[in-house]
C-alpha cells in the first residue's frame, strides 16, 4: 500500500513505476537476520531504484489466531535518481531513513490507518479524524524528506574532493540543471569531463572572471523555418585571440550531448562570428563555451535558453 509519494504525487497514477514498486526485489529481502544487509538497488529505464525495509510498531487490532505480543508493520523506502546520480543514492537514502525513523517510527502506523480509512466508502467521524491525522503526519515527513534533500545535496557539492569520475558526472549534472556550483572547489585542475570544465581550481576560477568579459553573446535568433539555431558571438575586447574552441552543449533533464564542436583559429578585437546549429525541438537549454585551443582552459561560459513558444 502506497501511503508516501514525493514530490510528484501523480506517480501514483502510474502504471508502470507502480508495478516496479510492487515487484522490487526489496519486497522478498529477509531483515530478520541483523547481518544481512537491508537494502537493495534496481535499475530500470534509465533510473536507479534505492530502497530499505524496516519494521515499526503496528497499532491495528490483532486478528490473528495465536498472535500475541507487539505486533509489526513492514514499511518500503524508494528513493528514484538518474542513472548518472546514483553515486548519491545510498548515502541519501540512508539519511532520509534514518531521519523518518528517529522522528517518525512510533507514528507511521497512523499513516497505514489513514490509508485504510481512505477505503471506506462511508466515512464516519472516527475514520475522518484517522485520515486528517495521517495526513498531517505525511506533511510533516514531506518537509523532512525536503529538508534532508536539500541539506544533503548543499554538503555534498562543497566536498573539495569532487575528483572521482562518477561524482564529477553527477555534480555536473545538478550544474546543468541551475544548481549553483560556483564554490565547489577542486584539486584535479585536468580533470574534464564532457570537455567541459565545470570544477575549476581557484587559479583557474580568477582565470574565468578574467576573461569572461572579454567574449559575449550579441543575441540569438531560432529559424523556425529551418529549427536552425543562430548565435552571433563577438570578441569585445582588445585583443587578438588565436587557436580557440567553441564548444555547445545540448541540455535535456539530467543529460547533456555535445552538438557543435568549433576550432577559431583567430579571432579580431570587436570582430563578431555567428555559429549555427540544429535546434532539437526537445531541448531548449544549451552551454556554451569558449576555450583556449591548446590549454584548454575555459574562457567564456554562458547557458543559453530558448522559449518552448518560440519553437
Amino acid at each position: 500500500m502506497p501511503l508516501l509519494i514525493t514530490p510528484d504525487e501523480s506517480v501514483r497514477d502510474n502504471a508502470d513505476i507502480m508495478r516496479l514498486v510492487k515487484i522490487h526485489s526489496i519486497w522478498f529481502l529477509d531483515i530478520s537476520d541483523q547481518a544481512s544487509p537491508d537494502r537493495i538497488d534496481l535499475e530500470y529505464q534509465g533510473k536507479m531504484y534505492f530502497a530499505k525495509k524496516f519494521m515499526v510498531p503496528s497499532r491495528r487490532e490483532k486478528r490473528r489466531t495465536g498472535s500475541e505480543g507487539e505486533l509489526y508493520e513492514t514499511i518500503v523506502l524508494i528513493l528514484s535518481l538518474p542513472i548518472d546520480m546514483d553515486i548519491f543514492g545510498g548515502e541519501l537514502l540512508k539519511k532520509i531513513s534514518e531521519r523518518i525513523i528517529k522522528h517518525f517510527k512510533l507514528k507511521l502506523s497512523f499513516l497505514i490507518e489513514a490509508e485504510l480509512a481512505k477505503i471506506n466508502v462511508i466515512k464516519t467521524s472516527k475514520l475522518t479524524e484517522s485520515i486528517n491525522i495521517g495526513e498531517a503526519i505525511k506533511n510533516r515527513i514531506k518537509v523532512l524528506i525536503k529538508n534532508t534533500c536539500c541539506h544533503y545535496f548543499q554538503s555534498v557539492i562543497k566536498k573539495t574532493d569532487a575528483t572521482t569520475f562518477k561524482l564529477q558526472k553527477a555534480i555536473s549534472y545538478l550544474s546543468l540543471k541551475g544548481v549553483p556550483i560556483n564554490y565547489i572547489v577542486s584539486e584535479n585542475e585536468s580533470f574534464d569531463f564532457s570537455n567541459i570544465k565545470i570544477f575549476e581550481s581557484k587559479a583557474c576560477v580568477d582565470e574565468l572572471y578574467r576573461f569572461q568579459k572579454d567574449f559575449s553573446i550579441i543575441r540569438t535568433n531560432l529559424d523556425l523555418r529551418t529549427q536552425e539555431l543562430e548565435i552571433l558571438l563577438k570578441n569585445q575586447s582588445q585583443n587578438i585571440y588565436h587557436h580557440l574552441e567553441i564548444r555547445v552543449i545540448a541540455i535535456q533533464d539530467f543529460f547533456e550531448s555535445e552538438i557543435l564542436h568549433e576550432e577559431i583559429d583567430e579571432w579580431l578585437s570587436e570582430e563578431e562570428i555567428m555559429i549555427i546549429l540544429p535546434e532539437v525541438t526537445t531541448t531548449h537549454e544549451y552551454l556554451l563555451s569558449i576555450l583556449n585551443g591548446d590549454s584548454k582552459n575555459t574562457l567564456f561560459k554562458q547557458k543559453i535558453n530558448i522559449s518552448i513558444k518560440d519553437s
